[in-house]
């Protein structure tokens, strides 16, 4: 097994040493040749006459003589270590420069026109943009020219990065190798379209400049002008032809026909609408709704960019929004209950209701027509002496859940009771800062729940009482019991 092992590492060192003599082979060679030159300079030094013509001689005597006398003639002359690291030394160096410099080099192609070099593009696509520009160049204006761009040949080569020719140094290289007379202008390209060209760039940019500034003075201060088609303005080689070096008329021509974008700030204000907040009410039934406070809509002053196409607005970006009044949302409340009992009739005579005025049994106005249009309830008080019922009890008419307890315009402050079955009390007229129950509350038959007031639309204090029956607004002398003699 050890056998086995020794002759393997020797195949192993064997083979290393095989690679490693082709990688140093040329090194070895190098050294082998400066090696030879030295000798050959040595061998020249001393075989030299001395100024008086005789052969030169060791300075440090005759005891050398003994040594060169040993040594046989032709074997090489010993050097010193410090020669020989000189020498590997400066070899390392040689082949480290040339291996830089051939490891620099990049591939190429190499354009030749007639024997004269154009450049050399590091890539295909590098040569064919810039054949297509100087192409676009030769035919601007539809002129034709003689000769067109030169015949090309290519060559593939190794040539170090800053050799490369821009695509660009190519197109001008063309040009001067192409027909017909050139001139060094600034040509006009509308979306890649050659337009026209002029001798220098400031004229070329002067009639299109012309038409924005004017655009942005019709716009007005703070607008900014732009074409929407993409100008470029391209100096180079130019064919010296009247169909390429247009006049200024005819490039003020070529801006009038462009599509002016104008941008600018506006400043409005804008009218926000306001939601609807819906809550569920278990004391209305469902599928309706009572709304409790009415939404207005706010305003927002906004800032916006509006861009404009000859005029027409094409778009509008907003970049600040500020509240000055703040929408009210709408309060609305949707029922939730569902009556599991037949619902009352509405012209049922049962007599069920409380009379709802402590001490007040005066009909001041009964449920009937008045002044034009129907009164939908009684207005309860003392008599018709002012004042004299401000500040009574209001007494729950039946057992009930509070609905509402709120204000409204015509009602002034007023309550609603909701008794299940479908009936509703409402009271109305009420006293200001009088409510003694608040929405969602239990009340009983006979429990006080505010006061006689004259808010809301009326001529003097009163209680405005209503009887409703599945959202129907009935008589409500039906449903009253008799009160202290008074019957109907």
């Amino acid at each position: 097994m050890s056998g086995f092992v020794a002759r393997l590492g020797e195949v192993v060192l064997r083979f290393f040493g095989a690679v490693f003599s082709a990688l140093v082979m040329p090194f070895r060679l190098c050294f082998r040749r400066l090696r030879i030159l030295f000798r050959r300079l040595a061998a020249a030094v001393r075989a030299a006459p001395s100024r008086d013509g005789a052969a030169s001689t060791p300075r440090r005597g005759a005891e050398r003589a003994p040594s060169a006398a040993r040594r046989p003639e032709g074997a090489p002359v010993p050097r010193s270590p410090l020669t020989l690291w000189l020498i590997a030394l400066a070899s390392v160096g040689i082949c480290a420069v040339t291996a830089a410099h051939f490891m620099s080099l990049r591939p190429a192609i190499r354009v030749e026109a007639g024997g004269t070099l154009i450049g050399c593009a590091a890539e295909e696509s590098d040569y064919l943009a810039a054949r297509s520009a100087a192409e676009a160049r030769i035919r601007c204006g539809g002129a034709s020219f003689n000769g067109g761009l030169p015949e090309i040949t290519f060559r593939l080569d190794h040539v170090s990065v800053s050799e490369y020719t821009p695509p660009e140094k190519l197109t001008e290289n063309l040009l001067k190798n192409a027909g017909g007379r050139w001139v060094n202008a600034c040509g006009v390209f509308v979306d890649g379209t050659f337009v026209g060209a002029a001798l220098s760039e400031a004229d070329a940019k002067a009639a299109f400049d012309g038409v924005l500034r004017r655009s942005e003075a019709a716009a007005g201060a703070g607008a900014s002008c732009y074409f929407a088609e993409a100008v470029s303005y391209v100096p180079g080689l130019y064919p010296d032809s009247p169909d390429c070096l247009v006049g200024e008329e005819k490039l003020a021509s070529a801006a009038d026909s462009l599509t002016v974008m104008t941008s600018r700030t506006e400043t409005v204000r804008e009218t926000v609408g306001y939601d609807v907040i819906e809550m569920p009410s278990r004391t209305l039934s469902v599928n309706t709704a009572r709304t409790i406070l009415e939404g207005e809509n706010g305003t927002d002053q906004v800032t916006r960019v509006v861009t404009y196409a000859d005029g027409r607005a094409v778009s509008s970006k907003e970049v600040s929004r500020s509240t000055l009044v703040a929408p009210v949302a709408m309060r609305r409340l949707v029922g939730t209950k569902v009556y599991s009992t037949p619902v009352a009739p509405v012209f049922a005579t049962v007599r069920q209701l409380l009379w709802p005025v402590d001490g007040a049994y005066n009909i001041n106005s009964d449920y009937s027509y008045r002044w034009g249009k129907f009164h939908y309830g009684l207005d309860i008080g003392v008599g018709s002496a002012p004042g004299t019922s401000l500040g009574m009890n209001v007494l729950a008419a039946a057992d009930g859940v509070v609905e509402l307890a709120s204000t409204h315009s015509s009602y002034g402050y007023y309550i609603i009771l909701d008794h299940g079955n479908g009936m509703e009390t409402v009271y109305g007229h009420l006293l200001e800062d009088s409510f003694k129950v608040r929405p969602g509350e239990t009340v009983v038959q006979g429990q006080p729940i505010a006061r006689v007031g004259q808010t809301g639309y009326a001529t003097g204090p009163h209680l405005h009482f209503e009887v409703r029956v599945n959202g129907n607004k009935v008589d409500p002398k039906l449903y009253l019991q008799q009160y202290k003699g008074i019957g109907y």
